[in-house]
């Protein structure tokens, strides 16, 4: 196990506490704008709801997998390729042009999520320095419950105002 000189941690840190801000934001932005979703592509509550249901299902499912490939090939590697796969989910989920897509989309965003809870809190672990440990663990966790409170009211603004 290695672990990162004093001096060095805050970037680790900063990386997973906004990967875990970023994966709760999304998810209730998106939730708040399940109405607006289902209005704009003329789909009924069951189809919209599968843009949740399938995001929710590859997070769940995929966190062992996830978890496995970090051990083999690096925890900061995996959380890297996870902060582009959730980008790049995003901007496919945003330039949607049909509900099948945008259902797509928030699937690649799922298992990028599993690969951002994952590889947050492993790197926290592994990486930061054990003084420091518990107080980086409440900083991510701080982190994702901010992205809940900012998710909500950000999706309704979105909802709301670009439709």
């Amino acid at each position: 196990m290695r672990i990162v000189e004093s001096d060095h941690y805050r970037g680790i840190l900063f990386s997973a506490c906004f990967a875990m801000f970023a994966w709760r934001l999304d998810t209730y932005a998106v939730t708040i704008s399940l109405p607006t979703i289902s209005h704009h592509f003329g789909v009924g509550t069951n189809t919209v709801a599968l843009v949740v249901i399938c995001y929710s299902l590859l997070i769940s499912s995929s966190l062992l997998v996830v978890g496995k490939i970090e051990d083999i090939y690096g925890k900061k590697r995996i959380l890297a390729s996870g902060f582009l796969m959730f980008a790049l989910g995003g901007v496919g989920a945003s330039l949607s042009p049909s509900i099948t897509f945008l259902i797509l989309a928030r699937s690649v965003q799922g298992v990028a999520g599993a690969i951002l809870i994952s590889s947050a809190y492993a790197t926290v672990s592994e990486l930061i320095p054990k003084g420091r440990r518990s107080r980086a663990f409440g900083l991510v966790s701080s982190s994702a419950a901010l992205g809940v409170a900012v998710g909500a009211p950000l999706g309704g603004i979105i909802s709301g105002l670009l439709s």
